[in-house]
């Protein structure tokens, strides 16, 4: 059997096409004030290409799984995994402390997480596996290419009329889900986008920056600014002036005049073909992104000691980018305590909940769990310290280590002090 890895051609596309339409792209064309732009367009296949593969350590012991893998999502890796294995959920333990980059390829568990288990059990001893470059390069994702023949149509004043795209590319031997376009522009009236896949022999596509965003964006922006550039418009006044057919005009149109402002764009910006003599030509261009993330879900846990150490919990994992001193920030600022007196555990899946790591959803998530375990846990303290200070617990708050009282901060206990007051029980 052929080895199909091509995805440029969409000759190649034997699944059945998606269409979406809206009103009618031949008559927006076809009127006498529209001045169209044809153009081919395209991005292709980009292996993630972690610096630490896809892989893990498996130890199964006493009927019990333990998993050290790299991994973007610790609370939940393993979902589904006992069951490949014949291991109960509840005996399957999960720790990732450090990982080696994942840039949304490390979701799952995959073949590699099952192998790694089976293996384990089987032999009764710890299995390392971790794929090499050429099985990580071949097997463990890739973000999905994107090829399009697009036609816009515009009035001469540059008002947006129509769209007509042709789009293909390939998420490997799996389906493959064309990228929104119009990217941003989505109230253009009259639109008609095919889209077809490519299965080819790589890996299955999964995220990365955004599920189809980048490959929807430059698609997108490309063929508006060759569409100011065959209006002979300045690219600037032709996305300002579009604005209104994207669903925030109002943010859109403050970011456009606030980013131009800061890169100096009328003193860079010229129209296409006049960046100067010889074979060298400088110029600048102008794209406009979206992405819908919010904080994901996320359970924490903050404990306050009798000798006044604090510990904050929770399933969420750090790739690198400082999660874990986030969390203790948050902590701390509540408790009107340095840093340094908040320790964060993080990593592994017997901590509370919480998301995997991707779509810019990690801060949101654990921000604000960690921010309410510490304001109910340092209520509970007001109120054991209350007495003390024969104040009511909401007349008080945490300052620069101390309780104190909010309209008479003399009036006050040291944090020390104020935690030994819990006696034996740690607050939770």
């Amino acid at each position: 059997q052929e080895h199909q890895v091509v995805d440029t051609d969409p000759a190649l596309s034997k699944d059945k096409p998606s269409n979406r339409k809206t009103g009618d792209v031949e008559a927006a064309f076809s009127d006498g004030d529209t001045v169209t732009m044809s153009g081919f367009y395209g991005i292709p296949v980009i292996a993630h290409c972690c610096l630490e593969p896809h892989g893990q350590v498996t130890d199964v012991k006493d009927g019990e799984l333990y998993v050290w893998p790299s991994t973007q999502n610790v609370s939940r890796y393993t979902d589904r995994l006992g069951d490949e294995v014949g291991i109960p959920q509840n005996k399957t333990h999960v720790e990732c402390q450090h990982m080696g980059g994942g840039f949304g390829s490390k979701f799952n568990y995959d073949r590699w997480g099952v192998a790694g288990a089976m293996l384990s059990k089987q032999t009764g001893r710890p299995v390392k596996l971790m794929l090499d470059r050429d099985l990580e390069l071949m097997t463990a994702g890739n973000r999905p290419s994107a090829y399009a023949k697009i036609k816009v149509g515009a009035k001469k004043d540059g008002t947006l009329t129509a769209v007509d795209a042709e789009i293909w590319g390939t998420g490997g031997n799996g389906g493959y889900g064309p990228p929104p376009v119009p990217y941003v522009f989505t109230k253009i009236p009259n639109t008609n986008i095919v889209g077809k896949g490519i299965r080819t022999n790589r890996g299955g596509q999964r995220a990365w920056r955004a599920p189809n965003h980048p490959q929807g964006c430059f698609l997108t922006m490309a063929a508006m600014e060759d569409t100011a550039a065959v209006l002979k418009m300045d690219a600037l006044e032709f996305f300002l002036k579009n604005a209104a057919l994207t669903d925030r005009a109002e943010v859109y149109t403050e970011e456009l005049k606030i980013a131009a402002d800061l890169i100096g764009y009328k003193q860079k910006a010229h129209l296409r073909g006049e960046g100067g003599a010889g074979t060298i030509r400088r110029g600048i261009g102008i794209s406009m992104h979206t992405w819908g993330g919010l904080g994901h879900p996320s359970e924490c846990d903050v404990t306050i000691n009798p000798d006044g150490s604090v510990e904050a919990k929770l399933g969420s994992q750090d790739l690198g980018v400082g999660t874990r001193t986030a969390i203790g920030i948050v902590v701390a600022e509540t408790l009107g305590l340095p840093l340094q007196a908040v320790k964060v555990e993080l990593g592994k899946n017997s901590y509370p909940p919480s998301g995997g790591s991707g779509g810019s959803t990690t801060i949101g998530g654990v921000s604000v769990s960690s921010r309410k375990a510490a304001t109910e846990a340092l209520n509970t303290l007001l109120q054991a310290a209350a007495p003390k200070l024969k104040v009511q617990p909401d007349a008080l708050e945490a300052r620069d280590g101390v309780i104190r009282e909010i309209a008479n901060p003399t009036n006050s206990i040291r944090w020390k002090n104020a935690c030994a007051l819990l006696g034996p029980n740690p607050i939770t």
